[in-house]
Parts: C-alpha cells; sequence; structure tokens
C-alpha cells in the first residue's frame, strides 16, 4: 500500500532530503491534495510543529493552512501533536 503523503514548512508544501535539505517547495496545497485524494488517504505532516516550532496555543506556521487541507479530504495528520486536545 502506497499513502501519499504532504509534509508542511513555512506554511509551504516541502520535500526535504535527509530531514533538512530543501529539494522541493510548492504553494499549491489545495490543488496537491485534490489530486492525491483520488487515491485514498492522504498523510499530511506539519515538520514545523514536530520540531517545536509552535507559539504559546500549540500553532505553528502551518496551522491554517492544515485547517484547510483537513476539509478537503480523507486526511490523516501527523508533527508535533502531542495531547489528546491538540490531535
Amino acid at each position: 500500500m502506497v499513502i501519499s503523503s504532504i509534509d508542511l514548512k513555512d506554511g509551504s508544501v516541502v520535500q526535504l532530503k535527509n530531514g533538512k535539505d530543501l529539494v522541493l517547495k510548492r504553494d499549491d496545497a489545495d490543488a496537491l491534495i485534490n489530486d492525491f485524494n483520488r487515491f485514498g488517504e492522504v498523510a499530511v505532516i506539519d515538520l514545523d510543529a514536530a520540531m517545536g516550532k509552535v507559539d504559546e496555543k500549540g500553532n505553528s506556521p502551518n496551522t491554517k493552512l492544515l485547517r484547510s487541507l483537513l476539509r478537503e479530504g480523507n486526511v490523516r495528520v501527523g508533527g508535533g501533536i502531542r495531547t489528546v486536545k491538540k490531535a
């Protein structure tokens, strides 16, 4: 089974090599998730939240985008979810 994945960093879709080197950056997350939805569940990872880059409310630079993607399809979220309330 292959699960499509979207990684978010600083409000954009990214692909990182070795977890740090930027290989790809896109600003069309809505179009991307619509394409991926055709294949089933989409994993969306908030890299900033995973690395602890959050404000006092637990929001990262990707929170707004992530909420938008949750409305677009069957999404599995990961990265920085450390409490039941956040989940």
